[in-house]
């Protein structure tokens, strides 16, 4: 498979275009050496994406619950895309090969174009995702051009994965939590309880989270005191949800800022409000940032 590495004088980071626009590394320099950022690749596994540093989560952002939605009058379904979920997850961009359209050392724009004829997502689209090294901090863009001649509901997001060290602290301020675990995904989002507001930042511990909130504001902190490393997290105002998710026993942990929560076509269509839905009229664009920034 083959790998493009970007690289300045702070970071070095290889994408995996041909395995749904992934980062297989991300590594920050630091006192002439290089530590990882995210959870580099395991090779070992045999779907890169899913077991990379990030990928991008396009055109939708995590569960449709039942594998269809209904959109402008039209019930459309969708095949599960992933082993043990019995639900189409985080898109299809992932599962796709990508065109390089453009690269030098510090920047690279990739392109997937999806037809609605093919598998997967029930609406033709162009996407491009632009990673590029900005000092100290990975500038990540995506595009998603609506190719359908009616309005495409859509979602943007990524699902980096964090290593977990023993004294790492998570920030984030958020309002409201949509779902938990596996529980049943109502439309109704209740209160964050008092242990899993990390608004004022607090050490991850070994708590499970499974959990997506919503009123988040599009920042969020990862600190390791141990390294003396700082990740600030910026997304633009349209990222109003965000996952968590801690597996036990692992040494990582997944904070996905994303435009749309769990289920959100259909919540959508019940007449929930907030979901985070967008919708894209004709050959329209929509586009979101995202940024990575490493503080030593």
């Amino acid at each position: 498979m083959t790998k493009v590495v970007l690289e300045n004088e702070y970071l070095q980071v290889g994408i995996l275009p041909q395995s749904g626009a992934c980062l297989s590394f991300m590594t920050y320099k630091k006192n002439g050496e290089f530590t990882n950022i995210l959870r580099p690749l395991d090779a070992h596994q045999k779907n890169e994406a899913l077991h990379s540093a990030l990928f991008p989560m396009i055109p939708f952002c995590f569960r449709i619950q039942g594998g269809e939605f209904t959109y402008w009058g039209i019930t459309r379904r969708m095949k599960k895309n992933k082993a043990g979920e019995s639900n189409p997850i985080y898109g299809d961009g992932w599962e796709n090969a990508w065109k390089v359209e453009e690269k030098s050392s510090d920047k690279i724009v990739l392109k997937l174009v999806h037809d609605k004829k093919d598998w997967g997502y029930p609406f033709s689209y162009t996407a491009h995702v632009i990673y590029s090294l900005i000092g100290s901090t990975l500038d990540i863009q995506i595009k998603i051009k609506n190719d359908s001649v009616l309005p495409m509901p859509c979602g943007m997001g990524i699902r980096p994965f964090f290593k977990k060290t023993p004294e790492v602290q998570l920030k984030f301020r958020a309002q409201d939590v949509w779902s938990n675990g596996k529980d049943a995904i109502l439309g109704h989002p209740y209160a964050i309880p008092g242990n899993w507001d990390f608004s004022e930042g607090k050490p991850l511990e070994k708590k499970v989270f499974e959990t997506c909130f919503g009123g988040f504001d599009g920042q969020a902190e990862i600190t390791y005191p141990e390294e003396g490393i700082k990740v600030e997290l910026r997304g633009d105002e349209q990222f109003r949800h965000v996952a968590l998710e801690t597996p036990g026993r692992k040494n990582y942990f997944c904070l996905s800022p994303a435009t749309n929560t769990e289920d959100a076509f259909n919540l959508a269509f019940s007449g929930v409000v907030g979901t985070g839905i967008k919708s894209i009229g004709p050959f329209e664009e929509a586009t979101a940032h995202l940024e990575l920034k490493v503080k030593g």
